[in-house]
């Protein structure tokens, strides 16, 4: 039986506070990374979107787009739902919408350990950039919009 999966943009107060429950299940309570470093203020000019599995809430992600350029993050996926692909279907829903827009590059900043993941979605690292926000190891990664 396959799942049914849906993407629901976040467009109500409601919808962006399952956004953030998510994100603090996953960004805070499990990786210890502060509220307020997860919270900066970009929420309201972004694109949030939350990804839906048989009806149930899986995961989520976000997109800012500023002179056709989208950065996304904010990706997270609830523990009881990875493996599945489902981080794989935020980004490119993500992506999708950005095109729409006329975003030509996609930028995001993942923890140095899910670049071979990035990689596959055909994003490439940037080997002069490194940071570290709250003990995790960021790297800057970025994709061409190609036609």
């Amino acid at each position: 039986m396959s799942e049914k999966i849906e993407i629901v943009h976040v467009d109500k107060v409601e919808l962006m506070e399952i956004a953030w429950d998510i994100r603090h299940s996953v960004f805070t309570k499990e990786q210890g990374i502060p509220a307020e470093l997860d919270k900066d203020g970009e929420d309201k000019h972004a694109l949030n979107i939350l990804l839906y599995v048989d009806g149930r809430v899986a995961g989520t992600g976000r997109m800012v787009i500023e002179n056709k350029k989208g950065v996304l993050a904010r990706i997270a996926v609830l523990r009881e739902f990875r493996g599945r692909g489902y981080a794989s279907e935020i980004v490119r829903a993500l992506e999708r919408y950005g095109v729409e827009q006329g975003v030509t590059k996609f930028e995001l900043y993942p923890h140095r350990y899910l670049e071979s993941f990035y990689n596959r979605l055909g994003y490439i690292s940037d080997p002069d950039y490194s940071s570290n926000v709250a003990g995790h190891a960021l790297i800057r990664m970025s994709k061409e919009v190609t036609q």
